[in-house]
């Protein structure tokens, strides 16, 4: 289709269903800015995991299990602990 025709269809359109048309336009509006905020809120999340990383001395972070029960719970007094521990390495 050429741009004219385009054009025209859509002046059309707009003139025989005006409501129809501004709540295409509106629903569009509405997930663009959806997918923005998600995509913002994610890219946010990383960069304070990020700097939150690189606060602590870490460049990277992998976790992983040998089998799907190995491991420690992460606790409040597990946390403390590893504070602590990571102070006396820090000093």
């Amino acid at each position: 289709m050429r741009l004219r025709d385009i054009l025209s269809l859509a002046a059309h359109n707009l003139r025989e269903s005006p409501l129809r048309t501004a709540l295409c336009a509106l629903s569009v509006a509405v997930g663009s800015g959806a997918l923005l905020l998600i995509l913002s809120i994610g890219l946010y999340g990383r960069k304070q995991v990020d700097v939150g990383l690189q606060t602590l001395g870490v460049s990277g972070l992998s976790v992983y299990t040998e089998s799907g029960h190995a491991g420690t719970i992460l606790s409040a007094a597990l946390a403390d602990e590893i504070e602590q521990d990571v102070d006396a390495f820090a000093r």
